[in-house]
């Protein structure tokens, strides 16, 4: 009996922790065709559509689809809640749900192509109403990752306007290498779930968000049932709110008639865009001849509600192209406390535009290591180029390709560089554009082009200032690209980045801090690796893979550490900066150390020893609401938090234990 026992709860053990992993093919499949009935989602029969795959797949799954077409009959839904019955999972933290192109097939260049083209003609009337057209519609969903995917053809069957892909109270999204195309509405919406602090009315579903997208295009998008033809059309439309960090590296928009980028931060999402491009084109430019209503604006950066401030940066733009657009970089809102660092503006009508900066309302966002070049509109006043719409008052800026002045137009151009077309190596419109939309390279990497990028010579090179992303030489370049070769020499600079710790990581006083990096040199080889805190004050260096150092004794505080490294040569590469922070020392064994405190939400608990047994954790609003409760474990001796979606007060911190009780007072701002 007892033995059968174990064999039961080893089997109640495997159903309850069980990953598995099925394959999707289209139907006319060369060698493993699919079939909804009478597959089982295996390789050798698999299932035939993505609604199947969406369907069965479960917390901690991967649905792998087969390259090839499949032609869709309507919108492919995840909805847990769907009346009368739920259509597909969430996923989890633990267990993430993911459903990816095969990788063989995307290897070989054959991407799983959902086509939504008859969707307007198959679906069934809505009974209440307008027809919600998607490829992909998700509801009350988190921990969903999409990769490896092509997506065409999703029009509007009625006025209303989705989103190729859409998504409604959803959290923890990621999406990489999805192209999505051909498009009669917008890329995506996705209107984020975990609201926090926003509104108790109703609460919300999820307590954290971190939305990503990786590597993805979205292209040839143009709405036409609506009044103002061509103004809805957005290849990213995004909601989220305080605490949410929403992110997209490495992407790509281009010939589009409303926004490349719209996202709203509502209360204060923290938005974050690395090594993008956004190009609205021609394509769609007179679509109304009558209407007045297409923006075309590359990057538009929406503020936040009325009443709401931050003390944080919601917007991180760096080393991203806004070109062939109505407004490149374009803020809304004086608050957004936006980081511009080395980004590119060309041909745009305006490259750089903001609301209007007063003593009353001041421009709060920086902007350093920029170029405005080309722009094609004219100031109504002084019939010159509208490099710069960034009027009133001064704001933060330096090692731009223009200066702040105090009277209209606000700005000029450098005294001291000088931006003409000899500076790029490719300046001619038509090839810069073929060049930014071109083909993508190995993994979905963004393609390796010269479109833009400094030519030798050029005294934008070396001429920026550290803002604390990698760089070649002495300084940072202007600009979104970094010349790669040392000037006068042929020699090719070697590069650096640090793998540990990763940015953020908060040590005890206690604790080593074991630093290392990856280096390496295209034409030689590496010589030293140095590393950095504070920008001046060395740690320590080594000469040997792997390229890794020990940090003994680090001093209280939060750190910006650097690695730069130095080829045979002698050319020199600095890294971009990780921030770490070191605790202060705990001074109540009884308590331990909650730190930092005061704090935003984010902090770390560090305790004098660790844990001898499981302890359970809780937080405790005033109100005596239990807001989070978790788990430490045997051996555990600290354990990071995020309670940035808390609303600002105080509120207790339990970890207990059959035997013992442990409480800290924190207070979130």
């Amino acid at each position: 009996m007892k033995k059968f026992q174990i064999i039961l709860l080893l089997l109640i053990s495997h159903l309850l922790n069980a990953q598995d992993i099925y394959y999707v093919a289209p139907e006319n499949h060369p060698e493993t065709p699919g079939d909804d009935l009478r597959g089982n989602g295996s390789y050798e029969t698999p299932w035939a559509t993505f609604q199947k795959g969406f369907v069965m797949a479960r917390p901690g799954d991967t649905v792998y689809f087969r390259g090839g077409t499949y032609y869709s009959n309507g919108t492919n839904i995840i909805n847990p809640v769907k009346y009368p019955y739920g259509l597909g999972y969430s996923g989890t933290a633990e267990k993430p749900i993911t459903y990816l192109g095969y990788p063989h097939d995307v290897a070989a260049g054959n991407l799983p192509v959902l086509d939504c083209f008859h969707h307007c003609t198959t679906m069934p009337p809505n009974p209440y109403g307008d027809t919600y057209n998607a490829a992909i519609s998700m509801h009350l969903v988190e921990y969903i990752k999409f990769k490896d995917l092509e997506i065409r053809n999703v029009f509007q069957c009625d006025s209303v306007i989705n989103g190729a892909i859409s998504a409604s109270d959803c959290a923890n999204l990621t999406f990489e290498h999805i192209i999505i195309h051909n498009v009669g509405q917008r890329g995506y919406w996705i209107q984020g779930g975990a609201w926090g602090e926003y509104t108790d009315d109703p609460p919300a579903p999820w307590e954290s968000d971190t939305t990503r997208w990786i590597n993805c295009d979205v292209y040839d998008l143009c709405d036409t049932f609506v009044t103002n033809i061509g103004n809805a059309a957005d290849a990213w439309k995004t909601i989220h709110y305080k605490g949410n960090y929403v992110s997209w590296e490495g992407c790509r928009a281009w010939n589009y008639t409303d926004d490349g980028w719209d996202p709203s931060p509502i209360n204060g999402a923290t938005r974050v865009l690395k090594n993008c491009w956004g190009m609205a084109g021609d394509k769609y430019k007179n679509v109304d001849p009558y209407v007045d209503g297409v923006e075309r604006n590359a990057f538009k950066l929406n503020g936040l509600r009325e009443w709401a401030s931050v003390s944080y940066s919601t917007v991180e733009m760096t080393n991203c192209i806004a070109a062939f657009s109505k407004h490149g970089f374009y803020e809304l809102d004086y608050r957004l406390n936006g980081e511009y660092y080395n980004n590119t503006a060309y041909r745009n009508d305006i490259g750089f535009i903001g609301s209007r900066a007063s003593a009353d309302h001041p421009r709060t966002s920086t902007y350093k290591n920029n170029i405005a070049y080309g722009s094609t509109g004219l100031d109504p006043g002084l019939k010159e180029p509208y490099e710069l719409a960034l009027m009133g008052d001064a704001y933060v800026e330096s090692h731009n390709t223009w200066d702040w002045i105090r009277t209209y137009p606000f700005f000029k151009m450098s005294d001291t560089v000088t931006v003409t077309d000899s500076d790029f190596i490719v300046i001619d419109p038509t090839a810069v554009f073929a060049q930014l939309t071109a083909k993508r390279g190995p993994g979905g990497s963004l393609p390796s082009i010269s479109a833009l990028s400094l030519a030798p010579g050029s005294d934008l090179i070396d001429a920026g200032t550290n803002v604390g992303l990698a760089y070649n030489g002495d300084a940072p370049d202007i600009g979104a690209f970094e010349f790669g070769i040392e000037p006068g020499t042929g020699n090719w600079y070697p590069s650096v980045s640090i793998t540990s710790p990763s940015n953020g990581s908060i040590f005890s006083d206690t604790v080593a801090i074991s630093i290392r990096a990856d280096a390496s040199d295209p034409d030689g080889s590496v010589s030293l690796v140095e590393f950095y805190y504070q920008e001046t004050i060395k740690i320590g260096e080594t000469s040997t893979y792997p390229y890794s150092i020990s940090w003994e004794n680090a001093p209280a505080g939060t750190h910006a550490i650097k690695a730069v490294v130095t080829d045979n040569q002698n050319a020199v590469a600095t890294s971009a900066i990780v921030k770490v922070t070191v605790a202060p020392p705990i001074t109540d064994p009884e308590s331990g150390l909650l730190w930092p405190n005061p704090n935003h939400g984010i902090f770390t608990l560090f305790l004098p020893s660790p844990l001898e047994s499981t302890n359970d954790l809780r937080v405790i609003s005033l109100e005596g609401k239990v807001m989070y409760t978790g788990t430490m474990y045997e051996q555990e001796v600290q354990k990071n938090f995020d309670f940035s979606h808390f609303r600002p007060g105080l509120y207790l911190l339990l970890l207990s234990s059959g035997k013992s009780l442990l409480y800290n007072k924190f207070i979130k701002l």
